[in-house]
């Protein structure tokens, strides 16, 4: 606390919370807490070490590139970078964390670095193709000689970090205001499913999320002028290069984000006002189909017969007779929406939160001009059409389209919260309590995935 800025009173009190929930936790199961004695330190420094470079290495950045974030808010953003860190990388240093399908991500990277590119998987039943872009991406730190297992724990705990500070810059810039920046960076930070997925090791999952999130941060505050320059560099040739990845990272972001492109380019090419968003929509579609035909052309054709044999499949028997799985009852798959998607993967909350920002970006003329209302209401189509189909197939088998979804809730909820906060005293306290419940379901499934080895619920 002291490294990231904050003064020796500030930090005594906002320790005095953890402390209080140490020592109680020390009268109520002393076995445990003695026996994680060793992993605290590890942990202590770890933490120090992640204040220091953060403190070093983060204002410049946001310098560099024309981010405001004052003292105080900077001490508070650096505190909710290190600390996503801290816990998700340092929890998994934890003797009784729980492993997660580390072991899985292992297997198919050593694949990958022998020449395997080409690997299949089955998820309940179904073979399909699992893109292996981001073990190509991590595979030269294997250079270093640290254990694969470190290597994917680790990446994956930066690039939780990261994905904390894109959404700083993300709604900073939306907003103009830095508590916005501030307030999305907070819920990211508390947020069920990014813990979930860290604990579960969904390492392609991980990783594509944060390449998903840059590709809409540029997306979103690029619009429409692509030809400007990006670390030199047309924006609309990082677009590619992004969609190139997150296609190539995990196949349900290929197969989600395709769907919102499809949506999204005729949509804005019909609301453009002037040949600037015209000539926008234009770069993206070139953009889109450039990526489409290579990632199909190296990748995706090899799996040609297994896809083919899928939809054939599925004419003749359905999507139940291919998978050779039962059927789900649809009030099974409706609890389960109820109880495991909105309540334990989003806290309710965020779901509401969410939903009520996306409002606010289709009322508020302020955002009206730019593209984030399009994209959120399109993730959301997508996650509700995926929602629905278990509904006529009677089969689990969709993409993890709740979390990728969850950008839009993300951002919705950080405008809706800003909102909120303006109503004074009533529309502070509903705002912090609801953001209360949501940090404790994620404390809960960190507390008992990391010493408990219980496995949380499993992203959908």
């Amino acid at each position: 606390m002291r490294a990231l800025g904050f003064g020796r009173s500030a930090a005594l009190l906002l320790l005095l919370g953890p402390l209080a929930t140490l020592l109680a936790l020390a009268a109520l199961a002393p076995p445990r807490i003695a026996a994680s004695s060793g992993w605290a330190l590890e942990a202590a420094l770890l933490a120090l070490a992640t204040a220091g470079a953060c403190a070093l290495l983060l204002p410049p950045l946001l310098a560099r590139l024309g981010v405001l974030a004052g003292p105080a808010t900077m001490r508070w953003l650096l505190l909710l970078v290190g600390l996503t860190f801290v816990l998700k990388y340092g929890g998994q240093l934890h003797p009784m964390a729980m492993p997660g399908d580390v072991q899985l991500h292992i297997n198919r990277l050593s694949l990958t670095m022998w020449g395997q590119v080409y690997i299949p998987a089955q998820h309940r039943g179904l073979p399909f193709p699992f893109p292996n872009g981001w073990y190509i991406l991590v595979a030269p730190l294997s250079l270093t000689g640290a254990p694969l297992r470190v290597i994917f724990e680790l990446t994956a705990g930066l690039a939780e970090a990261a994905s904390v500070l894109l959404y700083y810059i993300l709604l900073a810039r939306l907003t103009g205001s830095e508590r916005g920046g501030l307030l999305a960076a907070l819920i990211y930070t508390i947020s069920p499913i990014p813990m979930m997925n860290v604990w579960w090791s969904f390492q392609t999952q991980v990783g594509t999320q944060l390449l998903t999130l840059a590709l809409l941060t540029l997306l979103i505050l690029r619009w429409p002028r692509y030809r400007c320059l990006v670390g030199g560099v047309p924006a609309i040739w990082w677009i590619a290069l992004l969609l190139t990845l997150v296609s190539l990272g995990h196949i349900g972001a290929f197969i989600n984000t395709g769907l919102v492109g499809a949506a999204a380019i005729p949509w804005l090419w019909l609301r453009a006002r002037t040949a600037e968003e015209r000539a926008g929509a234009r770069q993206l579609l070139w953009a889109g189909l450039a990526m489409t035909v290579f990632v199909v052309a190296c990748y995706y054709s090899a799996f040609g017969a297994m896809v083919a044999e899928q939809v054939g499949g599925v004419a003749e028997g359905g999507m139940l007779g291919v998978t050779e799985r039962a059927a789900v009852p649809r009030e099974v798959w409706l609890r389960a929406l109820w109880a495991e998607g909105l309540i334990g993967l989003n806290g309710g909350f965020l779901v509401l939160f969410g939903l009520a920002g996306a409002l606010l970006i289709s009322w508020t003329a302020r955002y009206r001009a730019g593209i984030a209302g399009p994209l959120i209401w399109l993730s959301f189509a997508v996650g509700l059409s995926q929602a629905i189909l278990p509904l006529i197939t009677l089969s689990t088998i969709t993409t993890r389209w709740l979390t990728f979804a969850s950008w839009g809730l993300t951002v919705g909820a950080a405008l809706a919260a800003l909102r909120y906060r303006q109503r004074g005293q009533a529309g502070r306290l509903v705002t912090w309590l609801a953001l209360a419940y949501v940090a404790w379901i994620t404390l809960e499934v960190w507390a008992t995935a990391m010493a408990l080895n219980k496995p949380p619920l499993e992203p959908f």
